[in-house]
């Protein structure tokens, strides 16, 4: 079976131009300034804006809250849409088969959502640098926040992508499962948690970052967490792939 990485690429380039000529991209500019005003408030009461305070700002707004939502945002509509106006049916009767056309929404989400994420991480760090000053310290946190976006974003994307494909109600599968299971369930204690992709993100970033509540955050071993985000992530995306491939058409 021969593969058209050119027919491939030109798909990806098409999703990710139509995802980012959109009315969403407004919300990820407005999302992006909320770290930036909070720094800059914070700035001109004179509280203390140490490392402490720049590492807690970005794992409150970056990891906690922008990192489940923007891919929610993008992932819910980028093929949901394509699939209720049958607009899809004109990819899906090109030369690529039905996996790769997956894999092509998939990249596309993928690139869309890391650069929101850079930007959003980037703005407020930068605000955060103009007013303090640039440390080795704080620079490596951002660094190191940005990194943990990343793999936040391939796995959130994998699961709002493939549920996409599993029910039309994406959207309240994804509040659902940002407010109730990973924003209130997994604060119960004992090991409820462990069923969270939060706890295994959260673990990495302890490894990494000793600042802020993160860097007492007690999780999982890395490896573990790796092993666990990169397994649901492969099977998300067999799965999606399962599901495009099954998948009548009207």
């Amino acid at each position: 079976m021969t593969i058209n990485i050119k027919g491939w690429l030109a798909l990806v380039f098409f999703l990710t131009k139509r995802t980012l000529i959109n009315k969403k991209t407004v919300i990820v500019g407005i999302s992006a300034l909320l770290p930036s005003f909070l720094v800059m408030y914070a700035n001109s009461q004179g509280l203390d804006m140490n490392i402490e305070a720049f590492s807690g700002i970005l794992e409150i707004f970056v990891l906690t809250f922008f990192l489940l939502f923007i891919p929610l945002i993008y992932g819910s509509s980028i093929l949901r849409s394509d699939l209720e106006n049958n607009s899809i049916t004109l990819i899906l009767i090109s030369p690529l088969n039905r996996p790769l056309v997956y894999l092509g929404y998939l990249v596309s989400l993928l690139i869309t959502v890391i650069l929101a994420m850079f930007i959003i991480t980037s703005v407020g760090s930068l605000t955060f640098f103009l007013l303090v000053g640039v440390e080795t310290a704080t620079f490596d946190i951002y660094i190191k926040v940005f990194a943990l976006t990343i793999i936040g974003s391939i796995v959130y994307s994998s699961l709002y992508l493939t549920m996409s494909l599993i029910t039309k109600k994406v959207i309240y599968f994804g509040l659902f499962y940002a407010f109730i299971w990973e924003g209130f369930i997994s604060l119960f204690p004992g090991s409820i948690s462990d069923f969270t992709i939060r706890h295994y993100i959260r673990s990495i970033g302890s490894s990494w970052i000793e600042y802020s509540d993160l860097g007492v955050f007690e999780g999982s071993d890395v490896q573990t967490s790796f092993l666990v985000l990169i397994t649901l992530t492969v099977g998300l995306i067999v799965l999606g792939s399962y599901l495009l491939h099954v998948k009548e058409m009207n």
